[in-house]
């Protein structure tokens, strides 16, 4: 178990680019502050996908790539409950949490009385009850430990919902 008194080593690596239609996707895993503002150059916006089970957060433009392609090329599973994909403002060097889309969607079926609502539950059940840390992440991507504790009380409500 990982104390506050710990620290938490981690690395910061060019993993790979590739040729795309509208320019050179870089990817990065725990990028410095120089690597994020040459992902992002004027756009402002990077997304990103944390693994809680490596302690990497990979980021690259969001205008050039999605999730689904990256994770594909860098040979991530994406039913992986390890997994958390959102995107960030950068700023300064610095990257700030912006969104998930993915947990909007799952959270606002939680409380469902149907096959959506079973397969919320399960994920998040799943994705909150694993023994994982997420405070490395707030290092590279500040605001994101919040967002994700936010994310579990309001599955915790929307648990109450169903059992009434």
């Amino acid at each position: 178990m990982i104390t506050s008194r710990q620290i938490i080593q981690v690395s910061e690596t060019y993993v790979t680019a590739k040729k795309v239609p509208d320019g050179y996707l870089q990817v990065f895993s725990n990028p410095t502050s120089t690597e994020l503002s040459s992902i992002t150059k004027d756009k402002k916006e990077i997304r990103f996908i944390a693994d809680s089970k490596a302690k990497k957060v990979y980021v690259f433009d969001s205008y050039l790539a999605t999730h689904e392609n990256v994770s594909d090329l860098i040979n991530l599973r994406r039913d992986d409950f390890d997994l958390f994909f959102g995107y960030a403002k950068v700023s300064g060097g610095k990257a700030t949490f912006d969104r998930s889309h993915d947990f909007k969607i799952v959270l606002n079926n939680v409380s469902r009385n149907d096959t959506y609502g079973d397969h919320a539950r399960n994920f998040l059940k799943i994705f909150f009850n694993k023994d994982q840390k997420w405070e490395w992440l707030d290092r590279y991507i500040s605001g994101s430990l919040a967002f994700i504790r936010t994310c579990k009380s309001q599955y915790l409500d929307g648990l109450k919902k169903i059992e009434k």
